[in-house]
């Protein structure tokens, strides 16, 4: 998953290439025997549909997901097979009849081994700002995914879970955890826990107490980099959602004046939590 000397040339050949006959060839090389080709091809199918509308990726993306998923649970090698889930990355499985495919391969895998790989998978069954739930085959795994030792996989079971209140009663415990527990994506945990709103109300005060003892280890002068807050965009969407109370807004703007006062705090960390201590308490920051 690192970069080469060959990706920019790739990159404008089919940018330059746009054509039926490119985008065969990458499908083929997806298929190839050797695992540098096999990453070559994930590669080229990746530049080929970036940018492009889930409307005009229409015709060709289901051939897409059925070579890629074929050749995901074929692979032997985890760092190729992770590879070539960026192929699928952000395409839209249900919009050409894919979703189930999608699930079928998912429950192959290992979320414990192929966590970056199902992470790129995964990401075909969502999409942000989504009005429709996901699809109940991937709901039905979002706990398994939410336990990975993968960061990235752990990311999208909780954007799962925040697309889907009907699954709120058993989602929003793991969401409160999440926040609580999940070192690197307990931010993205919040998210979901925002997005699903009143029905995590069982939840809230245990999360607003994960929330404050986060903003306390970020303001600690000897806090490690690890707890620094890694995304400021959730906690302003927590403190300034109707469901928070005076004393809980009051109780985040005090904790956010500590990490803006804190002596090892950045100057663009102490911007932020300036602008989350005036959002709590309802003002614009001068």
């Amino acid at each position: 998953m690192q970069s080469c000397d060959a990706d920019e040339p790739l990159k404008k050949y089919v940018e330059a290439n746009h054509t039926p006959a490119t985008h065969d060839g990458c499908l083929s090389a997806v298929q190839d025997k050797a695992p540098a080709i096999r990453v070559m091809g994930s590669a080229c199918l990746y530049d080929y549909y970036f940018g492009m509308s889930d409307a005009d990726s229409k015709p060709t993306a289901g051939k897409v997901f059925d070579v890629v998923l074929a050749a995901i649970e074929k692979e032997a090698e985890p760092g190729v097979r992770a590879a070539l889930g960026t192929a699928l990355w952000q395409r839209d499985a249900a919009s050409v009849s894919k979703a189930d495919a999608v699930i079928a391969t998912l429950k192959k895998l290992d979320p414990a081994s192929d966590g970056r790989a199902m992470s790129f998978i995964v990401a075909s069954l969502y999409s942000f700002g989504m009005s429709e739930e996901p699809p109940k085959g991937a709901l039905d795994l979002a706990a398994t995914f939410a336990a990975s030792p993968s960061p990235s996989l752990r990311q999208d079971a909780y954007a799962l879970m925040g697309y889907s209140p009907s699954r709120a009663e058993s989602f929003c415990p793991l969401l409160g955890k999440a926040i609580e527990a999940d070192a690197v994506k307990w931010t993205d945990a919040l998210s979901a826990f925002n997005g699903l709103g009143k029905a995590c109300e069982k939840e809230a005060e245990a999360v607003h107490a994960a929330v404050l003892k986060r903003l306390e280890r970020a303001a600690d002068p000897d806090h490690k980099p690890a707890e620094e807050i890694s995304s400021w965009g959730e906690l302003r969407g927590y403190v300034t959602s109707e469901l928070r109370t005076p004393e809980q807004r009051d109780a985040v703007a005090k904790a956010a004046d500590k990490v803006a006062k804190g002596t090892n705090t950045s100057a663009r960390h102490k911007e932020y939590a300036t602008t989350l201590a005036a959002d709590a308490r309802g003002k614009k920051k001068q």
